[in-house]
């Protein structure tokens, strides 16, 4: 496991993955989120959808999350998938609406 340590004003903490876990949580709990819908993982996949808006590159995302394999890369891709259908259909819907058809 890989340590890093911080200054964070109180002294130095050793920032590892336990302690991302109960920051993030924190915040989530300040936003005024559902804590056990904030996680590590929430943040991984937002940082891999915001490399694909930004390049459209899969590679991209597997060689800056360290993936092994870019097949990783497709469950963030399907999802992003999903998102691209109901956007196309709600404009549609949303056209047909103001045009009068529907």
């Amino acid at each position: 496991m890989v340590k890093y340590s911080l200054e964070l004003g109180y002294g130095l903490a050793t920032l590892t993955r336990y302690y991302l876990h109960v920051v993030i949580k924190r915040y989530a709990r300040f936003a005024g989120l559902h804590e056990e819908m904030a996680h590590c993982h929430n943040v991984h996949h937002s940082t891999a959808m915001r490399i694909w808006e930004k390049t459209q590159c899969q590679c991209a995302i597997t060689d800056y999350l360290c993936h092994a394999d870019t097949a990783h890369v497709y469950s963030y891709l399907r999802e992003n998938n999903a998102k691209f259908g109901e956007d196309a259909m709600a404009a549609v819907l949303t056209a047909q609406i103001r045009d009068g058809v529907v």
